[in-house]
């Protein structure tokens, strides 16, 4: 038959898969190095990694509570603490501490 494609064919030729398969490449054995190729292969195919991105802790000085406080003050007062406190580099809750404790409170 002529459109048969193939498939009435009683023999068929036998298939060499022995060639062409030399090794070429390190075996990989430690499970950091296959972790690391297998990022390589995805990064190649253009996948984008979904592991969690890790976020930095905020290491506080103080283990005490804190509080908000809301001042009015003149735009000028205001001006100059946070100048001040650009200028130390303290918070501002730590230069109000200083501030009231140099002052006796």
């Amino acid at each position: 038959m002529a459109n048969d494609l193939g498939f009435g064919q009683k023999t068929r030729s036998k298939l060499d898969i022995t060639t062409g398969f030399e090794k070429s490449r390190k075996v990989v054995t430690d499970d950091q190095d296959l972790d690391e190729a297998a990022d390589r292969a995805s990064q190649k195919s253009g996948f984008e990694s979904r592991e969690p991105t890790e976020r930095v802790k905020r290491i506080r000085k103080s283990k005490e509570p804190s509080d908000h406080v809301y001042v009015r003050a003149p735009i000028s007062a205001i001006n100059r603490f946070k100048a001040m406190c650009n200028e130390t580099g303290e918070s501002y809750g730590e230069a109000l501490t200083r501030l009231m404790k140099s002052s006796g409170y």
